[in-house]
């Protein structure tokens, strides 16, 4: 691939990109409860990234349907996650707070949250 090649194709993957910022205050402890598919995934590709800006967080990604697989990640302040594949389909996240907001033992105080959400967009449907 020559590089007119790329570039024509990151250019094209980031005008698939779908962006949305979220921000919750410490009033409300900064938590989403679990969820799988809001309101976007039917506008959503395969892909969910995002940039957690001002406070760290603790998300806990739970499977749909073994809920006794379950996964803590520690989001720190200025880090990039991504979700695609299993991730993304089979397993719900939450971002946690309030007494819940644990990692190693050791309790993540909870702040103002803010994070940008990217979303890839799904693939173009077919025209009948």
């Amino acid at each position: 691939m020559d590089v007119d090649e790329l570039v024509a194709e990151l250019e094209a993957s980031v005008r698939r990109l779908q962006l949305r910022c979220e921000s919750s205050s410490e009033s409300r402890c900064s938590s989403r409860g679990h969820h799988f598919r809001d309101v976007w995934w039917q506008f959503c590709g395969g892909v969910i990234a995002g940039l957690c800006l001002v406070s760290d967080a603790v998300m806990r990604l739970a499977h749909e349907t073994h809920k006794h697989l379950a996964l803590d990640a520690l989001l720190q302040r200025r880090c990039l996650y991504i979700m695609s594949g299993v991730s993304r389909y089979e397993f719900t996240h939450a971002v946690l707070g309030g007494e819940d907001s644990v990692w190693r033992a050791q309790r993540v105080p909870r702040r103002r949250r803010v994070a940008v959400i990217l979303r890839s967009r799904p693939p173009p449907q077919p025209q009948p």
